[in-house]
């Protein structure tokens, strides 16, 4: 699904500037040293919201930054969705249209924002397999953080807390993001809409979801082939063909056997300790929790995650990586079709 969109110059006439208030820069001697319009926030569906102001690319009074999610906006969460790009966008375009008085676009405007004939400096794409439980999901994102990494660009994946991955976090290019969308939705921010929290099939969705997202920044889009900057240029099927491109990029390691030399060389309390999770032992429910992430700090120096219960354990809830990475994602329940929880651009159009 497409999660993220900004434009920086999106076809739009306007006499009027939209107003939201600025943000003034002044030097010591109290003089101004820059100034730039405040972006206005839309309030879509169940108050999602994007943002937009006066574009300072092209003629005063002809565009717009937009910069926001699409999918969001219009279905009031971004659980799942469309991968229609162009689609959503006008979609979006529209019901902000109808929300801001000052906005006048033109029949022209129009049909250039349905064509796609605009810029794209950011784009996201984001899909879900769903697992077993939660409890997998996490399981699944400590697997990924400990045995995978880029091919083609050094350093390994980076974890935030115990249910977060990156891979490429502070790439100007682009980046990947794994993590566990039912921690996601309850954390101030991101919970669903009160109007939502009654739709037992989006919690239960969100609760074995384990979410991948790609970020594609500027001069990634660019550089492409495809020539992905331009809207037009996406297709029916490009998200996840873009998508599943880059996700192939990840290089799995499946070794978590340490070196003799190097086991011996380690302190008696953590050799024991190592012999227990290769038995499959979970380690996490054996030791105090601050021994444990000590423990476990150890031991990712050495490429070991004793956060992963080991696969040679019957019971283990290891996820095989084969699976994570190269089955299809759960996509769009058949609950959800037909209904406003989910925004089919081909069919609103129709």
């Amino acid at each position: 699904m497409i999660d993220w969109i900004t434009v920086p110059c999106m076809p739009c006439t306007h006499s009027n500037a939209i107003k939201a208030g600025m943000v003034i820069a002044l030097t010591a001697d109290g003089e101004v040293e820059w100034q730039t319009n405040k972006r206005l926030a839309v309030e879509g569906s169940f108050s999602s919201t994007v943002q937009i102001r006066s574009s300072s690319q092209g003629l005063p009074g002809t565009c717009i930054e937009v910069s926001g999610n699409p999918s969001k906006f219009l279905q009031g969460h971004n659980l799942f969705g469309s991968n229609d790009l162009t689609g959503l966008v006008s979609g979006m375009m529209r019901a902000i249209f109808s929300k801001v008085p000052q906005l006048t676009p033109t029949q022209i405007d129009l049909e250039m924002i349905d064509r796609g004939s605009y810029l794209l400096s950011r784009v996201d794409i984001a899909e879900c397999w769903a697992l077993a439980n939660r409890r997998q999901v996490r399981t699944a994102i400590s697997t990924l953080a400990a045995c995978t990494n880029l091919t083609h660009r050094p350093g390994k994946a980076s974890i935030t807390g115990e249910t977060t991955c990156y891979w490429g976090k502070n790439s100007r290019r682009w980046a990947l993001k794994a993590y566990c969308k039912g921690d996601e939705i309850e954390k101030k921010g991101h919970r669903l809409p009160v109007e939502l929290m009654d739709i037992s099939g989006l919690e239960q969705y969100a609760d074995t979801a384990l979410r991948i997202e790609l970020v594609l920044r500027g001069m990634e889009l660019k550089d492409t082939e495809l020539e992905l900057h331009l809207a037009a240029n996406w297709g029916d099927n490009t998200a996840q063909e873009v998508y599943d491109s880059y996700l192939s990029r990840l290089k799995i390691s499946e070794a978590t056997m340490m070196k003799t030399e190097v086991l011996n060389e380690l302190p008696p309390r953590l050799q024991l300790a190592y012999q227990s999770w290769l038995a499959g032992h979970d380690l996490r429910a054996m030791m105090p929790t601050r021994t444990f992430y000590r423990y476990r700090k150890e031991f990712v120096a050495h490429g070991i995650d004793i956060s992963n219960v080991h696969h040679t354990r019957k019971e283990s809830n290891v996820i095989p990586l084969g699976l994570v990475l190269h089955a299809r994602p759960v996509g769009v329940p058949d609950w959800a079709m037909g209904t406003s929880l989910y925004f089919e651009p081909h069919a609103r159009a129709a």
